[in-house]
């Protein structure tokens, strides 16, 4: 079952390289997966179709649950959706730094090798300002671009920044944006399976919840689906919105051949992510003039 999800994930990661990085190549998760693929405001034109299947991971023992909050596991997992997913976002402004490693194979020679992302996410309203700087092999790209009206798919307009101007991106910066719940969610979505609740504490002028990650709390089989080895972290959430507002989390992935005629892993990839969100109510995004 391993490369009907590598389809899925290369098809998903292709959208993220031709946004923000020409040069870097997919990375192949080893997993399973059966839903229709589907992601937010995607222009038809500028993606690749995939079906894919998604294996639904077996559930660990119920965890205790903070007051007036839907379970552990849905609590940690929906805190992404929240941040970076316009049907899903509850804070109206708000800017988000990312940083950290990603594994990625080069599906040219075949390789598993690391890439290293900075992420400058702001957004108010429907419209988005990101700027990503990835290196790989020695070698940084950096793009900026823009989102106006994004929650509308039919009249959303995206624009990539070249020679301080604003030049219409066909669609490209909104595909490249809506990967973000997926390539940093996925290690997220799998270890809210294993979250246990710290407590509280004041993170960005709010009072959150503060979640302890480790997939030593996750039944093995569940881990052995999505190819995982290992997730541990902590993560941060708004009490009020259950939106994530920080984290720190490290993860090791086994990965695929890309060729599906070759059944053996490629290897496993460590990943570390860096985020935290700030100027909560305060970020404004603006097209340059």
């Amino acid at each position: 079952m391993s490369h009907k999800f590598s389809i899925i994930i290369t098809a998903l990661a292709l959208l993220f390289v031709a946004a923000c990085s020409p040069a870097a190549q997919t990375a192949v998760p080893k997993s399973a997966a059966t839903t229709q693929s589907s992601t937010a405001a995607q222009p038809a034109a500028a993606a690749p179709q995939a079906t894919t299947v998604a294996v639904q991971p077996t559930a660990p023992a119920a965890q205790p649950e903070p007051s007036d909050t839907p379970g552990l596991s849905n609590r940690v997992s929906d805190s992404i959706k929240k941040l970076l997913m316009f049907d899903h976002k509850v804070l109206d402004s708000y800017r988000i730094d990312m940083s950290g490693v990603e594994p990625n194979v080069d599906i040219v020679d075949n390789t598993l090798n690391e890439r290293k992302f900075e992420r400058q996410i702001e957004m108010a309203g429907d419209n988005v300002h990101l700027i990503s700087k990835l290196t790989e092999k020695n070698e940084t790209t950096t793009r900026e671009g823009y989102i106006i009206g994004g929650s509308n798919k039919d009249t959303l307009k995206d624009y990539e920044v070249k020679n301080g101007k604003a030049e219409d991106a066909g669609g490209m910066v909104n595909v490249g944006f809506a990967m973000f719940p997926l390539s940093v969610g996925a290690p997220v979505y799998m270890g809210a399976q294993g979250a246990t609740l710290q407590g509280e504490e004041q993170i960005a002028g709010r009072t959150a919840e503060k979640y302890a990650i480790d997939s030593a709390n996750i039944p093995q089989a569940a881990l052995d689906v999505t190819g995982f080895k290992s997730i541990k972290g902590t993560a941060w959430i708004d009490k009020e919105t259950g939106t994530l507002l920080k984290l720190v989390l490290d993860y090791a992935q086994e990965y695929a051949d890309p060729d599906p005629k070759n059944t053996k892993p490629l290897g496993v990839g460590n990943g570390h992510i860096d985020l935290a969100v700030s100027q909560i109510g305060q970020a404004q995004v603006n097209l340059p003039k």
